[in-house]
């Protein structure tokens, strides 16, 4: 009988726990769990909060799976894609987070991606994908080569680089990916370049002989055009972001305007020879103008004017002569060496002599 009882005690106390079970904690479980707190030694408290700072390596391997396995429901061999899921295959299986779409080979089925694998200075690594196969190409010694296959993953790369460069926020990554989905699906867009602290990118959209260049910042709904005649631009970035030179020409002669950022502020065109840098606080650019100087030392030369340098100030875009050319020298930059200290080559074509110097740029 008094079995009875305690079954039927211990019945009713299991089915009053049950019951509590989807509610929130008791102060009786709170209380067990401060309690469990307090008696934890320092040492394993501090290894548990270490341990509990983010997801464990498999965990993350699983999640880097499961992404990969989304990328590739979204494609499908022989079908042509739209550029954002095979962009966001190759950073899955390459194992980086950052890189662009830049265009479609006009004679095969192929998408052009490139990465952020730093090679010789500002030197690009390619990736085409083909997707009539599923191949990813790569650039060999005697042209592209197969390096894996986007529905193999037994042909993956085994070996990961960490990509260099400072290291993308998760929650502002998800953003960019929210940007680039909308983006890709946009007809007619290339020429992509994400701002160096990845919260801008710049793009062209149009056609190879005319197009408007635009702004999307990140956390933007839509992108801002740029105000400029239609043309084809290529795009660099200062080093804080701030500014962003709209590059365009067929030559070695060239001309653009620059752009901030923050405040939508555009500069007239302006020419030059090559390039333009922008110093690395964004305080001046400095870049070779053809003086109008003929000069019979370059004589068959694509440019037969002599060549000097010029700078601008980027608080209101004034230009100056920053050293006037003669008749028989080219004056090139090279590099900023400092906020202040230009590195530049001297030219001079009668005694047929080059030579790396150095200039303070004042403001």
């Amino acid at each position: 009988m008094k079995r009875a009882i305690y079954l039927c005690i211990i019945v009713t106390l299991l089915f009053t726990l049950i019951g509590c079970g989807g509610s929130d904690k008791t102060d009786m479980e709170v209380s067990a769990s401060s309690s469990s707190l307090a008696s934890t030694p320092p040492s394993s408290l501090a290894a548990a909060v270490e341990t509990s700072k983010g997801p464990s390596p498999s965990e993350n391997a699983a999640s880097s799976e499961e992404s990969k396995e989304k990328a590739l429901g979204e494609l499908k061999k022989g079908d042509k894609p739209t550029p954002y899921p095979v962009l966001a295959l190759i950073r899955q299986v390459e194992g980086f987070t950052r890189g662009a779409y830049d265009g479609e080979l006009s004679d095969s089925k192929r998408f052009i991606y490139y990465t952020p694998w730093p090679s010789d200075n500002y030197a690009r690594d390619y990736r085409y994908y083909d997707y009539a196969t599923g191949d990813v190409y790569v650039n060999g010694e005697d042209g592209q080569v197969v390096y894996y296959n986007a529905f193999d993953s037994a042909t993956y790369p085994a070996a990961k680089e960490a990509p260099l460069g400072n290291p993308v926020d998760p929650a502002q990554l998800k953003q960019m990916n929210g940007l680039e989905l909308k983006l890709y699906a946009q007809e007619n867009v290339y020429n992509i370049e994400w701002s160096p602290d990845y919260r801008t990118v710049a793009y062209c959209q149009g056609n190879e002989y005319e197009s408007k260049a635009y702004v999307w910042k990140v956390g933007d709904e839509s992108a801002v055009e740029i105000p400029g005649e239609p043309d084809t631009y290529y795009f660099e970035w200062s080093s804080d972001s701030k500014f962003l030179l709209l590059d365009s020409g067929t030559s070695v002669l060239r001309g653009g305007q620059l752009y901030q950022v923050a405040s939508g502020t555009l500069s007239q065109y302006f020419s030059y020879v090559n390039e333009a840098l922008i110093s690395p606080n964004s305080k001046r650019a400095v870049y070779a103008r053809t003086s109008g100087i003929s000069s019979e030392e370059k004589s068959g030369y694509e440019v037969g004017e002599t060549v000097e340098l010029w700078v601008m100030d980027l608080s209101d875009f004034t230009e100056r002569v920053l050293i006037p050319a003669d008749d028989h020298s080219d004056y090139y930059p090279e590099k900023w060496s400092s906020d202040s200290e230009l590195v530049y080559t001297k030219h001079d074509y009668k005694s047929d002599k080059e030579e790396e110097l150095r200039i303070t740029v004042s403001e």
